[in-house]
């Protein structure tokens, strides 16, 4: 230990402890004589030996290298910076993707213990329906017979019209149980949250304001509590305001507005209400132990109440699904993060294939000091370190400005970002994107820092003082790493060419997909009518009077309603029975017993050009009072009246019960791809809204102008002629939606394409340093060339065969790599084969006319040699 602490204190005080030593050095030479001074040898070697003895002297050798290494980067500035920045780009793309990794898949969600928080969704296994909203008398049922979970609450969405003194608004509204803001940790700003009372029946009156509609309505007061608000025509107390910039959701797409408590109230029939159910598991429990004890529940409750069965007693399957929380609001998104880090992943391999080739380059200038550095006796070690800590230094620089532009484009990538997610998460620089960072530094270093380290002393150890650079490294066992690392990075350059092409060409196959409806010049608007339209007639009443004035505007063409607009929602799977017949799994063709079910106006075929196949459209005679009829699609008849006519059979949703009435099958129409164009139609089933009037609906608008939201206006004053309590949202053209049901495919494309073009752009100055290189080095035999008669169209030729050599192998191994990968895009691929030509096709060219670019300029420098001057130089 003494001797640590004695090499530690020299270290700090080294210039002192050689001052002593060389004076002490020459008192002793001075006391020597002249006879002893002969004997007593070099004081510098001397000095050198009690340094040895006294200090860590590897430490002072190392700064030296890193003061020589310095020096070098600051001699060769063209070198540095395109090493640097070569290296930033690769780190900061890698590590900006692994921030959204980060955010996404690794750090915990908002919530204390998020780890234990879960969805609870029903099932009907049987059916293939794997999750749907949970009425009220389950819930209170889930929460007080389960002996897994610490705590359980529910949460319902909803749109509905707020009215203070100053004005009106349509606002997102979540009824919740009180124990939610507990669970989740979310406290007030001002006032407080909802308390367990709030949710009993008669004492639900009282709201919560999100910070932007308190700052919008109420002007920021900090008096707002106690203060009434109208909230669908019911009046409710202000007790609390929740803290700007609340990051919250379970689930649902938008932040709410405001917050209302759920009435819990008595729900025997099970038919109240469409619950998300959120959970925390109970310490120590697996979420394996708490499905077996919620699925022995949901048998339980299934065999005492009959939640769910067939018109003849079948078993749907009636069960429980928990899915943990995070991968609830992450979803798809791992797979498109996971992809996108890997083709970063791509990006930094190429960078450092560069970065390696130029290390290469730069090494030809430096044999001969490599030869004289192990003439004068400096090892192999010696020398790799040296060249070490160069590349150290290139990688720590191209780390630090990598990890900037991570920090710059990792907000650009949230920014842009499609997912409702990306709200509620966000980006947070932390140690563990540090860490990756440094890693994505270290990982650089030793591909793009070692190897040609070892083939520099490789040559350097054959070199003598006289080698001209030229011949050293010159040869052709020289130019074989150099040429391995181009083909290497235009390998990986076209594997992520062929994916983006294949998501390109899988995006406009997808755009132009037939829909089975045309949304061209169509303007939609979500209305949801107030509590003070209580029963169906009345409600039907409003969409009458709605209709007839919308189709009096002089550029409507026509119109329709709907309780759901294709495309835009998750369609909604339900159950269905038909008179006669027991529930199955699936009818001919594995046609699934479940159909998307909406109530639409008579007109609502003719505006969308869906075709009446069969039959008869709806009309304005089917209303309430009148024999209850449908329309269904053709999917549906091929699955279950695949032989026979389907019009005057009977077709009811969910089972048979009281108070639920038989429809007539009354017509046919085309299929339509209500999720989209990626998705299978579904069976779907058309009523009347005059015969079930829903109080939220669509309005549908197409117009005779190409742009239908000139129409936005006068639709809203036709609404608000009718009943300034109706507010419409949601206002939008049907390519608005398309953006937005598109956007996380034409994200993920995106980037991907911006990561294939940086690729090429490395790839082209991968190939053109190489040639370039090449012809530098080939100078004296290009010019013996031309001295024995070949001209300067033989010289170019010669270039351009070499790149084109080089981009075919790349070409070919990297079209295998495409190939392998097809199967990691098959999710994300929509109309594409297995071999797509077209993109295959375009990649060659692309690959190839990369390639030509990149040799010109050294194929024109090939060509213009001057053989006198070139061989006078030798």
């Amino acid at each position: 230990m003494s001797e640590f602490f004695r090499r530690l204190r020299y270290l700090c005080n080294r210039r002192r402890f050689d001052q002593e030593l060389a004076d002490d050095m020459e008192f002793h030479r001075e006391m020597a004589a002249r006879e002893g001074r002969q004997n007593f040898g070099s004081t510098l070697r001397l000095r050198e030996d009690a340094r040895e003895a006294w200090g860590w002297m590897w430490i002072d050798r190392l700064t030296q290298d890193f003061r020589f290494a310095m020096r070098m980067l600051r001699k060769s500035p063209g070198f540095s910076i395109t090493a640097i920045l070569t290296l930033a780009l690769g780190i900061g793309a890698n590590t900006a993707v692994f921030s959204l990794v980060n955010s996404f898949l690794l750090r915990p969600l908002p919530y204390p213990h998020a780890e234990r928080l879960v969805k609870v969704w029903e099932q009907l296994r049987v059916l293939g329906i794997n999750r749907f909203a949970a009425p009220l008398g389950d819930f209170i049922d889930y929460r007080k017979d389960n002996h897994v979970f610490e705590d359980m609450a529910a949460v319902e969405d909803g749109h509905f019209l707020l009215t203070t003194d100053q004005l009106s608004q349509r606002v997102f509204a979540l009824k919740v149980t009180a124990n939610l803001f507990e669970m989740m940790a979310l406290h007030p700003a001002i006032g407080r949250s909802l308390v367990d009372t709030d949710n009993q029946h008669g004492h639900e009156h009282v709201i919560v304001l999100s910070d932007a509609v308190w700052r919008e309505n109420f002007g920021a007061d900090s008096n707002v509590l106690g203060k009434n608000v109208t909230l669908d025509g019911q009046i409710y107390e202000v007790v609390g305001v929740m803290p700007r910039g609340l990051r919250f959701s379970i689930g649902q797409p938008d932040p709410p507005d405001v917050w209302v408590p759920l009435s819990l109230v008595p729900d025997p029939n099970r038919n109240t209400g469409r619950l998300q159910i959120v959970a925390r598991l109970r310490d120590g429990v697996t979420l394996a132990n708490a499905q077996a004890n919620m699925d022995t529940l949901a048998r339980q409750m299934e065999q005492e109440y009959h939640i769910q069965m067939g018109p003849h007693g079948e078993d749907p399957g009636y069960g429980l699904w928990l899915v943990p929380l995070r991968d609830e609001l992450v979803g798809d998104l791992r797979e498109s993060l996971l992809l996108m880090l890997g083709a970063a992943g791509l990006i930094l391999l190429i960078a450092c294939a560069n970065v390696a080739n130029l290390m290469l380059a730069h090494g030809v200038g430096r044999d001969r000091e490599f030869a004289i550095r192990i003439s004068l006796g400096a090892n192999r070690t010696r020398l790799l370190r040296l060249l070490t800590i160069e590349a150290a230094c290139l990688a720590a620089i191209g780390g630090l400005a990598g990890f900037a532009v991570a920090v710059a484009l990792s907000r650009l990538l949230l920014l842009w970002s499609p997912f409702d997610v990306t709200r509620l998460l966000g980006v947070t620089l932390d140690l563990r994107l540090l860490a990756f960072a440094f890693a994505a530094a270290f990982v650089s270093l030793l591909l793009s820092g070692l190897l040609p380290a070892l083939l520099m002393l490789r040559k350097g150890n054959c070199v003598g003082m006289h080698t001209r650079s030229h011949h050293v490294v010159g040869d052709r066992a020289g130019r074989k790493p150099r040429q391995a690392l181009v083909i290497s990075e235009t390998a990986f350059s076209v594997a992520l060419v062929i994916c983006a092409g294949l998501l390109l060409h899988s995006f406009v196959l997808l755009r132009q997909a037939p829909l089975g409806f045309d949304p061209n010049q169509t303007l939609t608007a979500w209305m949801a009518l107030p509590t003070s339209y209580q029963t169906p007639v009345q409600e039907s009443s409003f969409y009458e009077t709605l209709l007839d004035r919308v189709k009096a505007i002089p550029d409507a063409q026509s119109v329709a309603i709907t309780t759901m607009l294709p495309v835009e929602e998750q369609a909604r799977h339900n159950p269905f029975s038909i008179e006669g017949r027991a529930w199955q799994p699936t009818g001919h063709d594995q046609v699934p017993q479940f159909a998307n079910n909406q109530a639409v106006s008579a007109e609502y075929f003719r505006s969308l050009h869906i075709p009446l196949k069969r039959g008869r459209s709806l009309t304005a005679e089917d209303r309430d009072g009148t024999q209850p009829v449908a329309v269904i699609n053709e999917t549906l008849v091929r699955g279950f009246w695949p032989n026979e006519d389907p019009l005057g059979k009977r077709i009811l949703m969910g089972a048979p019960r009281p108070g639920a009435s038989w429809l007539t099958i009354v017509g046919v129409v085309g299929d339509v791809r209500s999720s989209g164009a990626n998705a299978a139609p579904a069976p779907e089933l058309y009523t009347s809204l005059l015969q079930t009037p829903s109080p939220s609906t669509a309005l549908l608008l197409r117009t005779r102008t190409p742009d239908p939201e000139k129409l936005v206006a006068q639709l809203r004053s036709e609404v608000a002629a009718i009943d300034r309590g109706v507010a419409l949202y949601a206002v939008q053209t049907y390519d608005d939606i398309f953006a937005q049901t598109l956007g996380p495919r034409r994200y993920e494309m995106l980037l991907l394409s911006s990561f294939a073009c940086l690729a090429l752009l490395l790839a082209a100055i991968g190939i053109y340093g190489v040639i370039s290189f090449s012809v530098n080095q080939r100078a004296r035999e290009m010019g013996l060339r031309m001295a024995f008669g070949a001209t300067p169209q033989d010289l170019s030729k010669l270039v351009l065969r070499q790149a084109l050599l080089l981009s075919t192998v790349g070409l070919l191994l990297g079209i295998a790599l495409g190939l392998a990968s097809h199967k990691l895009l098959a999710s994300a691929l929509f109309g594409i084969s297995f071999l797509d030509f077209p993109v295959y096709a375009a990649v060659v060219l692309t690959i190839l006319a990369v390639s030509l670019l990149a040799s010109y300029l050294p194929a024109r420098r090939a060509a213009s040699l001057d053989p006198m001057t070139t061989l006078r130089a030798e």
